[in-house]
């Protein structure tokens, strides 16, 4: 079973896989090296591209690092593809997110609280 759209706003969006995401295609992701770095950099959704911190996308650099890599090619190729497959209105979503200093979402959504 697939879906046909990915999300494209709100908290699902950046809870959006993008490993094994037909609809939010990241080629390079698709390496098994690049895969298993990702999974053990605990950077599979999109909302963990974001650097909530700073306001911004992570730092190719940053992400290196949390990858256990050296250079920041291959993390900045994992950049560049995700922002390309995000449509513009999701772009702008995350923008926003960012500019409002919106706390990074949690791993597994839990309870509501009232």
């Amino acid at each position: 079973m697939t879906r046909s759209m990915a999300a494209t706003e709100g908290v699902d969006l950046l809870a959006e896989s993008l490993l094994h995401n037909p609809q939010l295609r990241v080629q390079v992701a698709e390496s098994r090296s690049v895969h298993q770095s990702l999974i053990l950099a605990e950077v599979t959704r999109v909302g963990d591209l974001q650097d909530y911190d700073r306001g911004d996308w992570l730092d190719p650099l940053t992400l290196a690092r949390r990858m256990g890599l050296s250079r920041p090619r291959t993390p900045r190729r994992v950049l560049q593809e995700a922002k390309a497959a995000l449509p513009l209105a999701a772009r702008a979503y995350l923008d926003q997110v960012l500019l409002e200093g919106t706390p990074r979402p949690p791993s597994a959504p839990g309870p509501r609280t009232f």
